[in-house]
């Protein structure tokens, strides 16, 4: 492949500089614009490429993923900038990131910190909720929040990315664990089983992703243990109780028992940063447990401690 993409606009083109990451079907890099002059601008952007532009699902869900970027315009959502798809190989122009959330928490867990809970809720999950209220007020299933999609730009204001296989309305087991669509470990039970996504199904992921940046870890098999998410039994000083609660809703095993809409998320968050979170501190890590590798799952029994029914908050 060259490394150079001709641009939609006239006497301009992309020029690739280093790979950033790949995905199910393509691969992303940063780029700078060249001129015509041969001058290349300062400002840096991401293209994402197809990879393979002889599988036609490939080819179809490139271009819906790209689609559906023109027409998004939320500060908390990635913006596409341009969209070639007539290019060989097709591809699209996006805002380039700072790092990811995923990237971050690595970090964080190295460095034996992870997030209090007031600025996790306040900075993070709060805006990430209005992206995603955002998407679902326009019929939108993201189907793949986890932490490697949530990107902090130059402000450090969290932005939700890669909608490649949002609004697929079934997918299978196979596809979701071994083709690499969507995230098992971030995948709500019910989509797990039947493939089909809701707005329950999203807020699920959003809950493990908030377990994670409070706890440094994934609560590895807790579904099939039915255990219960306390993060606040794992670190006293830096999570409250009343988070617990908040978690336990979004991520119950029965969708029928979480919150119903991402605006209900939104409307106990800002409670619980009002009213009961006023006088942590914010953004000062505290020291957590060192956690070993995992491999396979892992009962939560032995993170959290005594086990505890999902349906009993007390």
């Amino acid at each position: 492949m060259s490394s150079y993409l001709t641009s939609v606009q006239a006497a301009r083109w992309y020029r690739l500089i280093q790979t950033l990451g790949s995905g199910a079907f393509g691969n992303v890099h940063e780029c700078e614009v060249v001129l015509a002059s041969g001058i290349a601008m300062s400002r840096r952007f991401a293209v994402k490429i197809l990879r393979d532009t002889n599988d036609a699902e490939n080819v179809r869900r490139f271009a819906r993923e790209a689609n559906l970027l023109r027409g998004l315009k939320h500060p908390n959502l990635i913006r596409a900038v341009e969209i070639n798809l007539s290019h060989s190989p097709p591809y699209f122009i996006m805002e380039l990131m700072r790092e990811t959330l995923g990237a971050r928490l690595q970090r964080m867990v190295s460095q034996n910190t992870v997030y209090r809970a007031k600025p996790a809720l306040e900075s993070v999950l709060l805006p990430l909720c209005k992206g995603v209220a955002h998407l679902h007020f326009r019929n939108i299933y993201h189907r793949d929040i986890k932490p490697a999609n949530i990107y902090f730009d130059s402000k450090d204001n969290p932005v939700l990315g890669d909608f490649g296989i949002c609004n697929e309305r079934r997918l299978s087991s196979a596809q979701l664990t071994w083709c690499g669509l969507g995230t098992p470990w971030y995948t709500a039970p019910e989509t797990l089983q039947s493939g089909v996504a809701s707005p329950q199904s999203d807020i699920f992921s959003l809950g493990i992703v908030l377990y994670e940046m409070l706890t440094g870890c994934k609560p590895w098999g807790y579904w099939w243990n039915d255990q219960s998410i306390r993060p606040s039994v794992q670190h006293p000083r830096s999570c409250h109780h009343f988070v617990d609660d908040l978690l336990i809703k979004m991520t119950h095993p029965e969708p029928a028992m979480r919150y119903s809409a991402v605006g209900l998320v939104m409307r106990d968050i800002l409670h619980l940063i009002r009213t009961c979170l006023p006088g942590m501190p914010a953004y000062r890590p505290v020291v957590a447990p060192r956690i070993p590798p995992q491999r396979g799952y892992q009962p939560l029994a032995s993170l959290l401690g005594p086990a505890v029914p999902w349906w009993n908050p007390q």
